[in-house]
């Protein structure tokens, strides 16, 4: 948790650029979605998570790791993601559309951190299905964001017969400077790199072990 940043559940859209222009390509983004086969979404897995029912999502961006195929499938999202200063492409956030079946409920849970705030573009909304963030329910209108703090607890659901379907991009905190971003940034991408060698480096280590012969002297 970043110290000193101001807190509150919701936000307005307009307060956010990137909603903005999410809202002005939300034609295209519907359009190119529509054309997407419904099979390359992926089961939700996050495992502390609980939920009723099923839920499903497409990323575009997975703590730092840009998944092309489906960037190149919807272009007119993922051009904003990629360009936009405040999107959030490493570690500390993800985008990605999130797919919630009929009558699923996601119960309530809080995200690890209070750097970013999550931008929900809303693209299929039946009617009874919303969220609520610190208690306060909303609802989602089709080619309209909502913009809330995930570190806030909040939960989700869809009580209809039909799926939902948002983007979902996280966004840095509006109250961090751009020195701030740009420590953060290079803090992550320097944890990132340290996690790859640490990992080749236990690696390296264990095939020595077991590739020693019991029994064989050492220094």
């Amino acid at each position: 948790m970043y110290p000193g940043l101001p807190q509150r559940p919701w936000y307005d859209a307009s307060e956010i650029p990137l909603a903005l222009e999410l809202e002005r390509a939300a034609p295209a983004i519907a359009r190119e979605l529509g054309a997407v086969d419904a099979a390359v979404f992926q089961r939700e897995s996050e495992p502390n998570l609980a939920r009723e029912g099923e839920w499903d999502v497409l990323f575009l961006y997975e703590r730092g790791r840009r998944n092309d195929a489906n960037c190149a499938a919807v272009p007119a999202a993922s051009h904003i993601v990629d360009a936009h200063p405040s999107a959030i492409r490493d570690l500390g956030g993800l985008a990605y559309f999130s797919r919630l079946a009929p009558n699923t409920h996601v119960k309530p849970h809080r995200g690890p951190t209070n750097l970013r705030v999550r931008v929900h573009l809303g693209l299929h909304v039946p009617p009874d299905c919303g969220i609520a963030v610190a208690g306060e329910p909303r609802t989602w209108d089709e080619g309209r964001c909502l913009v809330f703090d995930d570190s806030f607890v909040h939960e989700v659901w869809n009580r209809s017969d039909r799926e939902r379907i948002v983007l979902i991009v996280d966004v840095w905190h509006p109250a961090l400077s751009r020195d701030e971003i740009e420590l953060l940034t290079g803090l992550h991408r320097y944890a990132m790199s340290h996690a790859a060698n640490l990992s080749a480096y236990w690696a390296h280590n264990e095939r020595a072990r077991t590739e020693d012969a019991p029994g064989r002297a050492g220094f």
